[in-house]
Parts: structure tokens; C-alpha cells; sequence
């Protein structure tokens, strides 16, 4: 399938293109009348790409005219053909939209056998699996970099732009590749237990194991707290895990779960030949996609951003005369000694070094997962209608979240952001660095779910 996404602004179309393989195959196998095995096999194999006018094309984006825009963590180099584009200018809806995806490839294997047995009054099913997730995937949150305008420089955001001077600049991430694989198994249990003619009891338990997704080729990492480094001045900074680079960092970056054993119940009951009275609950959990950790392939030296922000203070107030009315205007400066950030300059030419933009996964990163329960209540009316009164609950846990302003500073008076922040410094290669925007893979949140109905 091809798409293309079209924008309020012309020039900036988005094209996804997609193409799946997919194989079912099942394999049945009768022992007797009271005995069956099922046998399943498949895979699916996704290609999805994202492209833009200027993807694969001679675009050079030094053409724009507002400085050259370099992957500064990555060398300082050029941005190749595949991602080059123009960087995203929020305010203005201008800038290729493909942020966050460059190439999605995905290949998936499974195995599955279930056995069905029945014994007198009893249906039992019990039966395991495994899963093999492999991608081949280029992302970035900005593959090629942004820039952000505000009244401070030019009385006006779109004045700041026209005049060349943005509030924010932030380098290209590029794309880089990441190869990840996780591992799944799962095992269940199931009794279908007919008590008597009027209940029927269904009784299970099912396990779960996500593997801790790993990039094959040691290309993730990630900020930790875990791991503190006593800077000379005495304050305990985070660092960035693990620390050696390549194959040899292909480790799981947070704690292996082994807690999902997880109980389900349900019965149905017939009081009366006219009533029925139906109820369950159990325990599930969710598998989290690749797709939530791939970012973490753009950290140093692999990829990250630097931010730039422009520091400015009050200046002095104009009298300007307009219309025959005169009004008082009160403009800003550029802080001495703060680098100004133009078009003309907007990383400094990368003779100084802003502070890095990084991703942040705790060690207790958690599974989503839910609780649910059910009972309705069904009676036969006359005329062939029958009413039903239910309720259904659900309580989720550890709900997949990301906090993209995880270490923005407080609203001040004071443009200076960096010395603002909750956390200025990290450790990473043998020396203290600035850390700048911060964004937290988080996996704490909460949500309910209640309805009633008949």
C-alpha cells in the first residue's frame, strides 16, 4: 500500500509506503475422541518506509540559507541523501514531517501448540508459545534538527524569523539504524469445569515472559541515575549506560520482569430456566512494541542533538511614533557573553559544544497490564426478547507513557534554560558534559475503565 499524507502547507507532504508477507499454517492432530493437538506456525514479515520530496534526492540543505546544519554528535558530518530534508519550524507549519520514523523493518516468528482434553465433566486446554521479534529500524525525534521562534529577538515570533534570529536551535540526530530482538514465551492452563447443568466453572492461569529487547549490535543506551559520577565539585551526576560501545554493550538495559503468572476466573450460573447469571475476571498483560525503544539508538556517540538557546535580557525602552501616536516600546538584548545564536551561526560553526539532548528508561521499567471483571445478569422476556443488566471493570497498570520535558526548567523570568534546569550535567567517554532536554521513557501510568449496561 501507498499513502500520501498530504499538509495545510503543500511542500510538505509525507509518503508511507508499506508491504507485508505474511504465513498461517496449522497442523491437527485427532488422538481420539477426547484428545486433539494443535500445532501452530507462522511469520509476518512488515517493510514500511517514510519518505518526503527531498528524501534520495541532490537536496542539500545548506541551500536554505540559515547555516549548515550538521550532525553534530555524529561527527559533525553532512546529512546523507536519505535524510536530508528541511528542519522543522513548529510555529510556521514549515519543515518535513517525518520526524520520529525513517524505516520500519520488521520480521516476526511464532510457535504454539495447544492440547485439548476432555475427561468426564471436565474440558481442559493447556498449551505454550514463543515469539521471535527481529527490526531492522532508522528513527530519530529529530533526524534533522529544529528550530524554535519567540518575541524575544524581534518583538514578535514571526519578526524573530524573518530577522533571523531563533530562540532554539536544535542539531540533527541523523538517522541511525537499529537491530533489535526479543525473545517471548507463554504458557496457559485451562479447566472448563461443568459442575452441574445449571453452573459451569472456567478456571485458568497463564504465564508470560517479555524478554528485555537488545540491539544486536550494541547500539543503544541509555541516561541512568543508578550509576552516579562524583564530578570535581563534589555533586553525584547521572551517567550513560553501558559503557562500552559496540557488540560488546548489546545488554539488557533494564530489569528482566518474571512476575506475570496470572489468574482467570468464570462461571455461569442458571438459577431458573429464564435466568442467567454470568461472571469472570482475570489478569492480563500487554507486550510493548520495539518501536517504544528503537529512539535509544540515538544517543552518543551513535546519534543524540545539541540544543542551542539564545539568552537575552531587558533592554532599553523606544519611543516610536506611529499614526501620530507615540508608544513606548521595551526591547532585549543578547546577554553579554551568551552565544548568539542567527542563521548565519546557529551551532557556532561547532567550534563550542551545546548541551546534549537525551533519552532516559529506568531500571524498573515495567509491562503494561490489567485487571478486568464482568457480570451481567440476562433474563427471557416474552415476544423472543430477553434483557440484560452487566457491569464491566478494568484496572490498568504501568501504562506506557513518555515525558518529552523531563528536565525542562521551571516557567522564570530568566532565558538562560540551561542553568535552570533540574539536572545540567551527565558523564559519558571519560568526561563531564552539558545535559540539556531530557526525555523519559516512562511505564507509570494508571487508567480505569467502568460501564454499565443493559
Amino acid at each position: 500500500s501507498n499513502l500520501t499524507d498530504n499538509y495545510i502547507n503543500p511542500n510538505f507532504p509525507v509518503f508511507y509506503s508499506s508491504r507485508a508477507t505474511n504465513l498461517a499454517s496449522q497442523w491437527l492432530h485427532t488422538f481420539n475422541q477426547n484428545r486433539i493437538n494443535e500445532f501452530r506456525f507462522g511469520f509476518n514479515l512488515v517493510d514500511d518506509d517514510l519518505a518526503t520530496p527531498r528524501t534520495d534526492t541532490n537536496f542539500d540543505i545548506d541551500s536554505l540559507g540559515i547555516g549548515p546544519f550538521r550532525a553534530i554528535s555524529d561527527g559533525n558530518r553532512k546529512l546523507t541523501p536519505r535524510e536530508a530534508g528541511v528542519p522543522l519550524i513548529t510555529q510556521f507549519t514549515l519543515g518535513d514531517r517525518d520526524t520520529g520514523n525513517g524505516l520500519d523493518r520488521m520480521k516476526q516468528l511464532q510457535f504454539a501448540d495447544n492440547v485439548s482434553i476432555h475427561h468426564d465433566r471436565h474440558n481442559f486446554k493447556m498449551g505454550g508459545e514463543y515469539q521471535r521479534v527481529d527490526m531492522n529500524r532508522a528513527s530519530a525525534n529529530n533526524p534533522r534538527g529544529a528550530l524554535t521562534f519567540n518575541a524575544n529577538q524581534g518583538g514578535y515570533d514571526f519578526a524573530s524569523l524573518l530577522l533571523g534570529y531563533p530562540a532554539s536551535v536544535i542539531s540533527p540526530e541523523a538517522l541511525h539504524n537499529t537491530v533489535p530482538v526479543a525473545n517471548r514465551w507463554g504458557a496457559y492452563f485451562l479447566d472448563d469445569w461443568k459442575v452441574s447443568s445449571r453452573l459451569t466453572v472456567n478456571v485458568g492461569l497463564r504465564w508470560d515472559y517479555f524478554g528485555v529487547p537488545i540491539d544486536q549490535d550494541g547500539a543503544w543506551r541509555t541516561l541512568s541515575f543508578d550509576n552516579l559520577y562524583s564530578a570535581s565539585n563534589g555533586v553525584k551526576i547521572p551517567t550513560i549506560i553501558p559503557v562500552p560501545i559496540g557488540a560488546e554493550g548489546a545488554i539488557k538495559l533494564w530489569n528482566q520482569e518474571q512476575r506475570f503468572f496470572m489468574p482467570r476466573v468464570g462461571l455461569a450460573y442458571r438459577p431458573a430456566n429464564k435466568w442467567v447469571i454470568r461472571s469472570g475476571a482475570g489478569w492480563f498483560a500487554d507486550v510493548e512494541h520495539l518501536n517504544t525503544f528503537t529512539i535509544l539508538a540515538n544517543m552518543p556517540p551513535f546519534g543524540s542533538s545539541q540544543q542551542f538557546d539564545a539568552v537575552t535580557d531587558a533592554g532599553k525602552t523606544v519611543t516610536v511614533t506611529a499614526n501620530q501616536t507615540e508608544y513606548r516600546i521595551a526591547t532585549r538584548q543578547f546577554r553579554p557573553g551568551s552565544p548568539i545564536v542567527s542563521f548565519d551561526n546557529p551551532f557556532g560553526g561547532s567550534l563550542r559544544v551545546g548541551p546534549s539532548n537525551l533519552l532516559y528508561i529506568p531500571s524498573n521499567h515495567r509491562s503494561p497490564n490489567q485487571w478486568q471483571w464482568s457480570l451481567d445478569v440476562q433474563r427471557e422476556l416474552p415476544l423472543s426478547t430477553a434483557l440484560t443488566v452487566g457491569y464491566v471493570g478494568s484496572k490498568s497498570s504501568n501504562v506506557g507513557n513518555t515525558v518529552a520535558n523531563f528536565n525542562s526548567p521551571d516557567p522564570s523570568s530568566d532565558t538562560n534554560f540551561q542553568r535552570r534546569r533540574p539536572f545540567q550535567q551527565f558523564y559519558d567517554a571519560g568526561r563531564v558534559q552539558d545535559l540539556g532536554g531530557l526525555r523519559l521513557i516512562d511505564s507509570y501510568g494508571n487508567g480505569s475503565y467502568h460501564v454499565s449496561v443493559w
